[in-house]
C-alpha cells in the first residue's frame, strides 16, 4: 500500500506555484497564449488531492474526522487575506469609483456567493477597473465543495468502492450537466451561457473530485499499483496528449463541456506519478525548487491582489495590459499586498490552524521557504 504521510509536499506548492504563474501571466496581457483557464483547473485538481489526503491522513490517525476542526481550519485558511483583500478593495473602490460601491460584493465575497451574483440578483457589471471582486468567483466554488465534501467523505469512505464509484457517477453527472445545457441551448454557446458554465458550482465541481478520486485511489490497496500504471510511458503520453488536444481545440462549446473532464482525466494521469515515482524525481525536485515552493506558498494572496493589481493598472492606464506602466503598476500593487498578506495576515493565523488538527509549518514571519519531505514509493 502506498504509505500517505502527513508529511509537507513541497512539490504540491510547485504545482500551485505553475498554476498561479499561469494564471497571472493570462491576465496580464498574454491570455491568447498562456492558459490561465489551465492554471485554475490545475488549482481545483491539487485541492482536491490534498484537502482529501488530510481527511484519510485524520481518519487513520485519529479514527473519525472532527467536523468542527475542519471547518474552523478552513475558516482560518481562506477568511483572514480574504478580509485584508475585501477591505483594501473596498478602500480602492470607494476612493476612485465610489458610484460602483455595493454592498452585495462585499457580502457575496465574505459569504462564497459571488459567482451566483449575477444569477440571483438585478446585477450589472461595473467597469473592469472596479471590478475588483470578481475574482472571488473559484473561491466560492472551492468553498462550496469545502462544505460538502468532508460529509460525504465521513460517510462513504469505510466503504471504499461505493466511494469510488459515486465519485466517479459525480465527475460523469457533471459532464453531462454540462453537455446538456449546452443542448438546451441547441449546441450554441453564447456569452450567457458560457459565462453561466465557466462560473457556477454546479458545472464545475468535478474539477475537484478528480483530485479527490486520485486521493481515495491511491490509499487504497491498489495505490503502489496504480502509481506503477501510471508510470508507464504510454499512459504519460496519453495524458499529455490530453492536455494538448483541450487546450487546441477552439469550439466554445467543447471548451465548456469536455475540456473539463479532458484536463482533470490527464491531471489524473500526470500529477500521481510525479508526486510518487521514482522515475520522475527530476520533475518532482523542479517542483520542490525553492523559487517555485516560495510562489506556491504565496498563491492565495497573489491570486486575490492580482486581481487588484489588474484592476488599478487598468484604472490609470487604460486596458492595455503589455503597455510597460501598466505592467509595473500591477506587479508592484501585487507583489507588496501578497508579500504583506502573506507575512502578516496568512503567518499569523497558521498556529490557530495548528491548535485544530493543521499539519502547516509555522515559518518565522518573512521566511515562507518551510522545508518538507515526500515519499517516492515506486520504482
Amino acid at each position: 500500500m502506498l504509505k500517505i504521510s502527513k508529511d509537507h509536499v513541497p512539490a504540491l506548492d510547485g504545482f500551485r506555484g505553475i498554476a498561479i504563474i499561469l494564471v497571472i501571466l493570462s491576465h496580464y496581457g498574454l491570455g491568447k497564449l498562456v492558459p490561465g483557464g489551465f492554471g485554475v483547473n490545475l488549482f481545483f485538481f491539487v485541492s482536491g488531492l490534498l484537502i482529501t489526503r488530510l481527511l484519510i491522513i485524520e481518519k487513520s490517525q485519529k479514527g473519525a474526522i472532527c467536523l468542527k476542526s475542519f471547518y474552523i481550519r478552513r475558516f482560518l485558511r481562506l477568511y483572514p487575506a480574504l478580509i485584508f483583500f475585501t477591505i483594501i478593495g473596498s478602500i480602492y473602490i470607494l476612493t476612485l469609483g465610489f458610484n460602483y460601491f455595493r454592498a452585495d460584493e462585499i457580502f457575496s465575497t465574505l459569504f462564497y456567493y459571488r459567482n451566483y451574483l449575477p444569477y440571483v440578483t438585478d446585477y450589472s457589471y461595473p467597469p473592469k477597473e472596479f471590478n475588483v471582486f470578481h475574482i472571488v468567483w473559484s473561491l466560492a466554488i472551492e468553498e462550496h465543495f469545502y462544505i460538502v465534501f468532508p460529509c460525504l467523505f465521513i460517510l462513504l469512505y469505510k466503504r471504499t468502492r461505493l466511494f469510488i464509484g459515486i465519485l466517479i457517477a459525480l465527475i460523469a453527472a457533471a459532464l453531462l450537466w454540462r453537455i446538456s445545457l449546452i443542448g438546451a441551448h441547441g449546441g450554441l454557446v453564447d456569452y450567457h451561457l458560457q459565462q453561466r458554465i465557466h462560473y457556477l458550482t454546479d458545472s464545475r465541481f468535478d474539477a475537484m473530485l478528480f483530485g479527490c478520486l486520485m486521493s481515495v485511489l491511491l490509499a487504497s490497496s491498489a495505490g503502489d499499483k496504480i502509481i506503477k500504471n501510471l508510470g508507464n510511458p504510454y499512459v504519460i503520453g496519453l495524458g499529455i496528449g490530453m492536455i494538448i488536444l483541450s487546450i487546441a481545440i477552439r469550439s466554445v462549446a467543447f471548451r465548456e463541456s469536455w475540456r473539463y473532464t479532458l484536463q482533470g482525466l490527464a491531471f489524473c494521469m500526470l500529477i500521481p506519478p510525479v508526486l510518487h515515482h521514482l522515475a520522475f524525481k527530476k520533475i518532482n525536485l523542479f517542483l520542490c525548487s525553492p523559487w517555485l515552493v516560495t510562489i506556491g506558498k504565496l498563491s492565495y494572496s497573489l491570486y486575490l491582489f492580482h486581481w487588484l493589481g489588474l484592476c488599478v493598472a487598468s484604472y490609470y492606464f487604460s486596458y492595455n495590459r503589455t503597455d510597460l506602466p501598466w505592467l509595473v503598476t500591477a506587479t508592484t500593487v501585487t507583489v507588496v499586498l501578497s508579500y504583506i498578506s502573506y507575512n502578516y495576515i496568512e503567518v499569523p493565523t497558521m498556529a490557530l490552524r495548528k491548535k485544530f488538527g493543521s499539519n502547516v509549518t509555522v515559518p518565522q514571519t518573512g521566511n515562507i521557504d518551510e522545508v518538507g519531505s515526500i515519499a517516492l514509493a515506486t520504482k
